[in-house]
């Protein structure tokens, strides 16, 4: 068969040739090129949603230093097991009465950890309390190094209960919002 225009056949391209090719619609073998891909719109939302990680970041800060900064008051008396969370006499043979005002604090104090994580890495309620979980373990390990702190399993469990009911609450509104539209 013969061709009938100027062009040379498809076999007679090299990689070399192909940068001086003449430009068509479709390439020397047959494909159609490539079309760079489209940007997709800005968010509108995305300064929200800049400013919410930013404070979620500016609020795990805070808890950090709450938790693990200098201590201003006297932790001498505590009669607790020595290797805190990390002994399991800790969590058998420790009187579970305790002040019910710390325990509300505690709590309080980690109820948007389980939103904070789940705004910072984009993710959902089930993710953001795993590492709300994982951030007061670590916390309370790292206590453990520190002889003006306790390292506590009451603190661990009112901890993850905060966790897990700012989780339920996360989740819901999630839920509301996806909803409403």
């Amino acid at each position: 068969m013969t061709r009938t225009d100027n062009r040379p056949s498809r076999s007679t391209y090299r990689a070399a040739d192909l940068r001086t090719a003449p430009r068509s619609r479709t390439s020397p073998f047959g494909e159609q090129p490539r079309r760079p891909a489209k940007r997709p719109a800005p968010s509108p939302n995305r300064g929200r949603h800049v400013l919410h990680a930013l404070l979620a970041v500016i609020y795990l800060g805070v808890v950090t230093f709450i938790t693990l900064g200098p201590v201003p008051w006297n932790t001498v008396t505590y009669e607790g097991v020595p290797e805190g969370i990390l002994n399991p006499e800790a969590w058998r043979g420790l009187d579970w009465e305790w002040d019910s005002r710390e325990f509300i604090a505690n709590v309080v104090m980690f109820l948007p950890a389980a939103a904070a994580f789940g705004v910072i890495f984009g993710s959902g309620a089930i993710t953001g309390f795993v590492w709300a979980l994982g951030f007061t373990v670590t916390i309370e390990s790292l206590q453990l190094f520190q002889p003006e702190r306790v390292s506590d399993p009451r603190d661990l469990l009112s901890n993850a209960t905060g966790a897990l009911v700012g989780a339920i609450a996360f989740g819901f509104l999630r839920l509301v919002r996806r909803i409403a539209g």
